[in-house]
């Protein structure tokens, strides 16, 4: 009885990946990458694929090269695998990069109210109201609006 194989190498190095077919259109290889993890791509999910990635403005050969390296992976739904990489490609194949805080919000992390300390309402006499400090007259015309109309429906029911 042998319990060890007799072949060293492993089981996913001698397939489609270490193999570069030269394939008519990247559809044609899409379909193989699917068929090469044993499920046959339908038309209607080529379809959706195709229309996903024409709605975002993706190249389909620029998909399937984004693809064909998760092909090496243990993928047991391609066809699910596949309509959400095309729905979120813009999200998954972007580098991240490093972002620098917006001035805006420097600025509000500077200047900090004293009497709501950033909260833009205060609690006077058990109602809460717009800050006296650092509200805009609009801000506190919309609020007293707001307020009228809570009145009212309370009011009413």
């Amino acid at each position: 009885m042998q319990t060890r194989r007799t072949n060293l190498d492993h089981h996913h190095q001698n397939n489609v990946f270490n193999e570069r077919r030269p394939y008519s259109c990247p559809e044609a290889e899409l379909i193989a990458l699917a068929r090469s993890k044993g499920q046959v791509l339908a038309e209607n999910t080529l379809r959706i694929i195709r229309e996903t990635l024409e709605l975002r403005r993706v190249p389909f050969a620029e998909f399937v090269a984004d693809v064909r390296p998760h092909f090496r992976n243990n993928i047991l739904n391609p066809s699910g695998f596949l309509i959400n990489r095309a729905r979120q490609f813009h999200q998954l194949s972007r580098a991240a990069v490093e972002s620098a805080p917006s001035t805006s919000v420097q600025s509000a992390a500077i200047e900090v109210c004293e009497v709501c300390k950033g909260q833009r309402y205060v609690l006077k006499e058990s109602n809460i109201q717009p800050c006296p400090g650092c509200s805009t007259p609009e801000q506190r015309r919309d609020w007293e609006i707001k307020e009228a109309e809570r009145a009212r429906k309370r009011k009413t029911c």
